[in-house]
């Protein structure tokens, strides 16, 4: 089974988890509080970060974070030793069929973008190649973009005349 790391995972706290997210999230108010001048009271904004990771649970009591936010968040607790931050050892990942779709949908999109510049690189070049006779080379990307708009403009010039 492949698992992606934005695929979202559920997992149940344990006591030592709840103080690992208490502890992450002072040090994120702690980090908030000196990059900005405006909000400076880092027991709020540590009750807020807490007040929405807990928030984030379903009917179970099982948070729902995203698999590279839980390992950012909770990865070095887990050591030979210490106490699991999550009941059993768990964590649930949620399927996400979505995903794959998407990223074939992005593919699909990208490779006909790219197809459709392919095909006008090579109609210019092919101009370029029968314009200065050189059929056995391809002309630098900038070079054909200048050669491209001097034949443009030679055109304008003959179209008002």
């Amino acid at each position: 089974m492949k698992v992606n790391v934005n695929q979202a995972v559920l997992f149940q706290l344990t006591d030592h988890g709840h103080a690992l997210l208490r502890q992450y999230c002072d040090q994120v108010a702690a980090r908030i509080a000196t990059m900005t001048t405006g909000r400076t009271d880092q027991a709020a904004v540590s009750a807020e970060q807490l007040a929405m990771y807990l928030g984030n649970t379903d009917e179970f009591g099982r948070m729902r974070m995203t698999l590279w936010h839980f390992m950012s968040v909770f990865g070095p607790a887990f050591i030979l030793g210490n106490p699991p931050p999550v009941v059993a050892c768990a964590l649930e990942v949620v399927p996400d069929d979505g995903l794959e779709a998407a990223a074939a949908d992005e593919a699909a999109e990208l490779k006909a973008t790219f197809d459709l510049r392919w095909k006008a690189d090579m109609r210019a070049i092919a101009r370029w190649q029968a314009a200065t006779g050189k059929t056995l080379t391809w002309p630098d990307h900038a070079d054909l973009c200048v050669w491209l708009m001097e034949q443009l403009d030679a055109t304008a010039h003959v179209e008002k005349a």
